[in-house]
C-alpha cells in the first residue's frame, strides 16, 4: 500500500502497510510452525526434517546462523549432536557446547550486547564476533531435550514476536526430537528382540486376546502346520498340531500352566503358557515358550533305567546276607558282643533293603505305570495309615488327629499309592515331632479339587532346605536331624505319585514351629488307558 504525505490518507496508507507487514509476519511464522508439525510428523529421521525447518526459521528472523544443540542421550557419548541452519560466519559452532549447558542451568537468555557476552560465553577465539545471540530450551514433560540458538553478525533486538515464534517452535522440535529417539530405541530394542528369537532354539508363541497368533518365531514351526510368518493372525487352536498344548492354551483357570508335549517324531518338548499383563486388569493375551527336553528326557530315562536294574541285582545278595546273618544264632552261643554285631548287620541290611524298594518304587512310578484307578473313600486310607502309625505316636507321647469334612465326595486314585503318601507323609511327621507333639491330619474338598494337609509341631525346616525338600537324596542335615534315619527318597516318592494323578505337594516350615505338608488332586482322574498294577511297602520317609 503505497501512501506519502502527512495528511488522513497518507496516515491511513502507512497504517494499513503496517498492519500488512504484521500480517505477512503472522502469516510466515504460521508457515514455518505448520512446515514443523508436517516435517516433524512425517518422517523419524531428524537429518531429513529438521534443517529446513532451521533454515526457514533462519530466513525468518533475518538471523546468520541457527543452530539445534542436543542434549546427549547417553553421558558417555563424546559428541554432541547439531543440526544448523546458515553461513558458519566465524566458527561459531564452538559455542554449540557452552550454550547447550547455559540453557540446561537457566533456561530462555539473550545476549545484545558483544561486552556482557564475553562474561558468559568464550567468544574470544571467534574469526567473527557475535553481537546478539538468543537461546531457548528444548523441552519434553519437564525433561531438558537441547536449545535452539540464533546468532547475529550485526547487533540485533529480540521482539517479543521473535521470542513468542522460538518458544513455540521450540516446544514443537523437543516433543518431535523425543519422539524420535523414543522411536529409534523401541526400533533397537525391537530388532534385537527379533535378532533373538529368530536366532534361539526355543519356540515362541504369542496370542492376542481374541486366540490369534500375533507372533511365532522360527523354531514354533515343529508345532505349526506352517510357517511361522504364515501363521501371524489365525486362530491358535487352528494352526497348532500339537493336541496337548490345544488343551493347554484352552485352559484359563490359571496365569501359567506347564505340560510335556511328545511330537510324532519322538521329540519331547516342555511347554509353558503365562498370561500376559495389560494395561487394566485383563490379560492382554498369552505367551507360550517350548523348550526341547529330548535329550535329558532320554538321560533320565537311562539313568533310571540303571537304577532299576543295579536295585533288582542287590536285592539277591541283600536278601542272601540277611538270611545267614540271621542263622548265626542257630550255630551255637554268641556272646553280647556278637550279637551286637549280627543286629547292627541286620539292621543295615534292612535299610538298604528299604533304599532298594524306594528305588525301584520311584523308578515305577516315574516311568507312569501302576495306577490302578479306583473310586474310593479318602477317609477308610487316612484312619488306615493312623491305626498302622499310631503305636509310634503313643510311643514318642505324639498326639495324632485327624479334622475332616462330613461328607466328603469319593475320590478317583489308585488306593495304593496314596496310602504309601499318607504313610510315607505321617512317619516323616512323627520322625521329626519331639515328644508331647501334636499331628493334625485334614482332609477337605473344593472346586473339584481334593486336598489333604498333615501339619505336626516339630522340628521345622530352614528356607534353604524347602527348595530341595524333594530332590531324591536329599535330606536337611542339622544337629537335631543328624539321628534320624532315612533314605532321602520318601518326599519324592510323595511327589511323584502326587504328579501321577494330576496334583501337586507343597510344604509351609518355620524352624522351631512345625511344618504342614499338603497335597492336592483332582477329585476325578482324566481317563487313562489300563496300567498294570504295582504296590510296595510303605517307604521309609524323611526331609
Amino acid at each position: 500500500v503505497e501512501g506519502e504525505g502527512e495528511d488522513e490518507i497518507g496516515r491511513l496508507a502507512i497504517s494499513f502497510e503496517r498492519m500488512r507487514r504484521r500480517l505477512k509476519a503472522r502469516l510466515d511464522e504460521m508457515g514455518l510452525l505448520l512446515q514443523a508439525s508436517q516435517r516433524v510428523a512425517s518422517s523419524f529421521n531428524l537429518a531429513e526434517s529438521l534443517p529446513p525447518i532451521l533454515e526457514g526459521l533462519r530466513e525468518l528472523t533475518g538471523s546468520d546462523l541457527v543452530h539445534l544443540a542436543l542434549e546427549r542421550e547417553d553421558p558417555g557419548e563424546k559428541h554432541t549432536e547439531v543440526y544448523s541452519a546458515g553461513s558458519d560466519p566465524g566458527n561459531w559452532a564452538v559455542l554449540d557446547p557452552q550454550v547447550l549447558s547455559l540453557t540446561r542451568g537457566k533456561g530462555r537468555f539473550t545476549l545484545e550486547n558483544p561486552t556482557r557476552a564475553k562474561a558468559v560465553l568464550e567468544i574470544s577465539s571467534l574469526a567473527a564476533p557475535v553481537q546478539a545471540l538468543t537461546s531457548v530450551p528444548l523441552l519434553h514433560e519437564e525433561r531438558f531435550v537441547g536449545a535452539l540458538w540464533l546468532g547475529y553478525q550485526q547487533p540485533h533486538v529480540f521482539t517479543p514476536d521473535e521470542v513468542r515464534l522460538l518458544t513455540i517452535l521450540s516446544g514443537q522440535l523437543g516433543i518431535a526430537v523425543s519422539n524420535t529417539r523414543l522411536y529409534h530405541r523401541v526400533e533397537q530394542e525391537r530388532s534385537r528382540l527379533t535378532a533373538v528369537l529368530e536366532t534361539t532354539p526355543d519356540a515362541v508363541i504369542l496370542i492376542d486376546q481374541e486366540g490369534r497368533i500375533s507372533l511365532a518365531n522360527p523354531a514354533a514351526e515343529m508345532v505349526l502346520t506352517g510357517k511361522a510368518h504364515e501363521v501371524i493372525g489365525r486362530e491358535a487352536q487352528e494352526v497348532i498340531q500339537a493336541e496337548e498344548l490345544k488343551q493347554l492354551l484352552k485352559d484359563q483357570s490359571a496365569d501359567s500352566h506347564t505340560v510335556e508335549i511328545h511330537l510324532e517324531k519322538g521329540q519331547v518338548l516342555f511347554a509353558s503358557v503365562s498370561d500376559i499383563s495389560g494395561a487394566t486388569t485383563d490379560a492382554a493375551g498369552r505367551v507360550c515358550v517350548l523348550w526341547d527336553i529330548t535329550h535329558y528326557k532320554k538321560l533320565d530315562s537311562l539313568k533310571s533305567e540303571f537304577v532299576s536294574t543295579v536295585s533288582h541285582d542287590l536285592r539277591a545278595p541283600l536278601t542272601l546276607m540277611r538270611g545267614y546273618a540271621t542263622m548265626l544264632t542257630m550255630v551255637g552261643a554268641m556272646n553280647e558282643q556278637q550279637k551286637e554285631f549280627v543286629s547292627k548287620i541286620l539292621t543295615s541290611a534292612d535299610q538298604m533293603g528299604n533304599l532298594i524298594e524306594n528305588l525301584l518304587d520311584l523308578s515305577r512310578i516315574e516311568a507312569g505305570v501302576g495306577l490302578d484307578l479306583e473310586r474310593v473313600a479318602l477317609v477308610d486310607l487316612i484312619e488306615a495309615v493312623i491305626q498302622s502309625y499310631r503305636p509310634q505316636a503313643v510311643n514318642k507321647q505324639i498326639a495324632l488327629e485327624f479334622e475332616r469334612e462330613n461328607a466328603l465326595e469319593l475320590v478317583e486314585i489308585d488306593p495304593t499309592l496314596i496310602r504309601q503318601v499318607i504313610a510315607n507323609l505321617v512317619d516323616n511327621a512323627i520322625k521329626y515331632t519331639s515328644a508331647g507333639g501334636t499331628i493334625t491330619i485334614d482332609a477337605h474338598q473344593k472346586q473339584g479339587k481334593q486336598y489333604l494337609s498333615i501339619k505336626d509341631t516339630g522340628l521345622g525346616i530352614a528356607p534353604t532346605d524347602q527348595a530341595r525338600l524333594f530332590e531324591r537324596f536329599y535330606r536337611a542335615r542339622r544337629q537335631e536331624t543328624l539321628s534320624v534315619k532315612g533314605t532321602g527318597l520318601g518326599l519324592a516318592i510323595v511327589k511323584s505319585i502326587v504328579q501321577q494323578h494330576g496334583g501337586e505337594v507343597t510344604v509351609e516350615s518355620r524352624l522351631g514351629e512345625g511344618s504342614t505338608f499338603t497335597i492336592n488332586f483332582p477329585i476325578h482322574q482324566e481317563a487313562r488307558p489300563e496300567q498294570l498294577a504295582f504296590g510296595s511297602e510303605t517307604a521309609e520317609a524323611d526331609d
